[in-house]
C-alpha cells in the first residue's frame, strides 16, 4: 500500500500527499513496543554502552524501495509501523541523500495537522517557514492519531538504520487505459482551490459535484492553480495503479509516468471496481473541467 506522500524539492510543486480516504489506512499510530532481543547478546563494557545499545535496538528504520523505476524512502517505527513515504527519486543514492534533508526538516521544520474533505487527518511537515518543501504523513481517522504520528516521527527520524528492500512488483495492479476520443471528454466538471492551514489544494469534481480527486498540498495558491495543468497531462496518459489498504478499501494512485516523482491519489472506495470506475471518471472530466 502507498500513503500520503513526503516532500520533494521543486518550485511550486507539492511533495506528495496522501489521498483522502473513507477510513483510516494502514499504519495508525500505536504504542511502540521494543523489538524482541537478538539471540546473540552483545558484550557491553559499561552502563553507558548498555544504554547506547538499547537505544539502537529500539530505534526505527528507513527502507529504500524501488517501484516503477523510481526509488522511495520509507520511515518506519521499531514495530514496523509506516510513518512516512517519500516521493520518488530517479536513483537509489538520491533517495538516501534525501533522508538527510528530511532529518533536518524534522529537527527545525514546522508540523501542522490537515483535515481532508472526508474528516480524516494527516500531518504536513514544512522544512522551514519559507520552504516550498513539504512532507506528508499517513492518513488517520482522528486528529489525535495524526498528532501521535508527529511524535513518532520525531522519535524515530534520526535513526541511522537504512535497509534496501527488494523491488515491489505491482504490475498486476496497473489499470489498463486506452486513449480517449474527443467525445469521451465530458463537460460540467470543475476545479476548486481550497486553503487549509496555510497550504493550498485543488479539487476535481464531476458534473454532479462528486469529489473525484484532491491534490497534494502546494505552498501558494498560484502553485495549486499551476498544478492543474500538470495534472491534466498526467490524467490523460499517466500510469494508474489500484492500491488496497489494510481495511480492504481501494483507491487509485496516478503517476505522470513510471519515473515520475509526482503522485496523485484518488478517493477511497469499498471495491476495486469502484476505484477503477473512478479512474474513468477522472480521465473523462479532467480536461474540460473549469476552475471555479
Amino acid at each position: 500500500e502507498e500513503a500520503a506522500p513526503a516532500g520533494e524539492p521543486a518550485p511550486e510543486e507539492p511533495a506528495e500527499e496522501s489521498a483522502p480516504e473513507e477510513a483510516a489506512p494502514a499504519g495508525e499510530p500505536a504504542p511502540v513496543e521494543p523489538e524482541a532481543p537478538h539471540e546473540e547478546k552483545e558484550v557491553l563494557a559499561d552502563d553507558a554502552s548498555d544504554e547506547d545499545a538499547s537505544a539502537k535496538k529500539n530505534s526505527g528504520k528507513y527502507e529504500i524501495v524501488k517501484r516503477y523505476g523510481s526509488f522511495y524512502f520509507l520511515l518506519k517505527a521499531n514495530n514496523g509501523q509506516l510513518l512516512l513515504e517519500s516521493t520518488g527519486y530517479t536513483t537509489e543514492q538520491g533517495a538516501k541523500k534525501a533522508i538527510d534533508t528530511f532529518k533536518n526538516a524534522v529537527e527545525v521544520g514546522e508540523f501542522s495537522i490537515d483535515e481532508d474533505k472526508n474528516g480524516n487527518f494527516k500531518f504536513i511537515l514544512r522544512a522551514s517557514a519559507r520552504s516550498q518543501m513539504l512532507y506528508h504523513g499517513e492518513t488517520y481517522a482522528s486528529r489525535q492519531r495524526a498528532e501521535s504520528a508527529i511524535q513518532s516521527v520525531k522519535n524515530f527520524a534520526l535513526t541511522d538504520t537504512i535497509r534496501r528492500v527488494t523491488s515491489q512488483d505491482q504490475d498486476a495492479a496497473v489499470v489498463e487505459i486506452k486513449p480517449l476520443a474527443a467525445s469521451d471528454h465530458k463537460l460540467g466538471g470543475k476545479y476548486e482551490i481550497e486553503e487549509r492551514d496555510g497550504s493550498f489544494f485543488f479539487l476535481l469534481k464531476a458534473n454532479n459535484g462528486q469529489l473525484l480527486l484532491e491534490s497534494p498540498a502546494f505552498t501558494t495558491e498560484q502553485g495549486a492553480k499551476g498544478g492543474i495543468d500538470s495534472f491534466k497531462k498526467a490524467a490523460d496518459s499517466g500510469v494508474y495503479v489500484i492500491d488496497e489498504d489494510k481495511n480492504g478499501n481501494f483507491r487509485f494512485i496516478l503517476r505522470a509516468s513510471t519515473r515520475s516523482q509526482m503522485r496523485y491519489f484518488g478517493e477511497s472506495y469499498s471495491t476495486r471496481q469502484s476505484a477503477e470506475n473512478s479512474v474513468n471518471s477522472v480521465r473523462a472530466f479532467a480536461q474540460n473541467a473549469v476552475l471555479k
